[in-house]
């Protein structure tokens, strides 16, 4: 399963259930750029860091880390709900 269909998958979902969701969806399609389109599975907790806190000042991005601490956006939910 790659990282780009779990993202769009899941932007999907949380537009389905009646979110705009445009801002989140901005940074997960951006995450995919830098990360890669790579199999979930081999995404490592130090490529989310990489991603956001970056080089440099602070990029705004540590907002999305609470997003991504959460349990519907985490490689288990992917997994369970995609197949």
């Amino acid at each position: 399963m790659t990282l780009s269909s779990v993202v769009e998958s899941y932007i999907v979902h949380k537009r389905s259930l009646g979110m705009l969701f445009n801002s989140d969806a901005v940074l997960l399609r951006a995450y995919v750029k830098a990360i890669g389109d790579v199999d979930i599975r081999r995404i490592r907790p130090a490529d989310v860091r990489r991603f956001l806190y970056g080089v440099g000042p602070s990029h705004g991005l540590l907002v999305f880390e609470v997003s991504l601490a959460q349990p519907e956006c985490s490689m288990e939910w992917s997994l369970a709900t995609l197949g």
